[in-house]
């Protein structure tokens, strides 16, 4: 799989390309933050476009210019733009609920129905969500992110059933804690900007590990893929075979 073409929903996540000859559309609100990505990757041919995901209208105008860009054949979209939450459900306002709803949950299925007609027009193609653990279990103060990684799950899992003959793959790649901003960008209950790193984050996988195991998993075509340490890792687990156990186990939890 040679001379990909990505759409990414690029948010703190970046990628070396000169290996695979690929070409990336990365996307964002921020314009500067994404040029300095563009600046760091390797090989020519990338491109940013600036789209704001809570708006359609930014959505599909954003499709229209990647695929003129990509003379309508992408290989990968890869859903990655997302916001986290830190707060107790009782102090978390609608209205956050909603805009982490928008960006984590309704943003990546509107984006994913603009760019499928185009690949099932090819007959391939590849759309890859970054979940979370979180999509996996429910944790203290993490309620409406959770739900949409959650649904974010079962939506691209029904994508996946639905376009197989299609011959479109759908990846739901699951990491754990990370060692990103995610935290410090994550919404308290009134929407204002958490700024605090999570101990756990700060324990968390390294970013260039962890895209390395995503790009795996990209190339091997998975379904589905866990990255994280062990203790999230046997977690999922866990919540599989022995549910009751882990809701003992979560109702107990102390997080940030």
């Amino acid at each position: 799989m040679d001379n990909w073409r990505f759409f990414w929903n690029w948010k703190g996540i970046g990628y070396t390309t000169g290996s695979k000859r690929c070409k990336i559309a990365l996307t964002s609100r921020t314009e500067d933050k994404l040029t300095a990505v563009l600046n760091e990757l390797d090989g020519e041919g990338h491109k940013v476009f600036v789209c704001n995901l809570m708006q359609t209208d930014s959505i599909a105008t954003v499709t229209q210019e990647v695929m003129k860009w990509s003379n309508m054949h992408l290989d990968i979209l890869i859903n990655n733009a997302g916001r986290s939450l830190r707060a107790l459900i009782k102090d978390i306002t609608v209205e956050v609920d909603r805009e982490i709803m928008e960006i984590d949950y309704f943003a990546p299925i509107i984006l994913s129905k603009k760019i499928l007609p185009f690949m099932v027009d090819k007959k391939e193609g590849m759309i890859v969500n970054i979940s979370s653990v979180a999509g996996k279990m429910g944790t203290p103060k993490r309620s409406s992110y959770n739900g949409a990684k959650h649904a974010i799950i079962g939506f691209m899992d029904c994508v996946r059933a639905e376009y197989a003959q299609d011959n479109i793959n759908v990846l739901n790649i699951i990491p754990g804690s990370i060692r990103t901003n995610i935290s410090i960008n994550a919404a308290s209950g009134d929407g204002s900007k958490y700024n605090t790193m999570d101990p756990a984050i700060v324990k968390g996988l390294d970013v260039s590990y962890t895209v390395k195991k995503m790009i795996s998993a990209i190339e091997k075509e998975k379904n589905e893929v866990v990255i994280a340490n062990f203790k999230e890792t046997l977690a999922t687990y866990v919540k599989r075979f022995f549910p009751e156990l882990l809701f003992k186990l979560m109702s107990k939890m102390e997080t940030t």
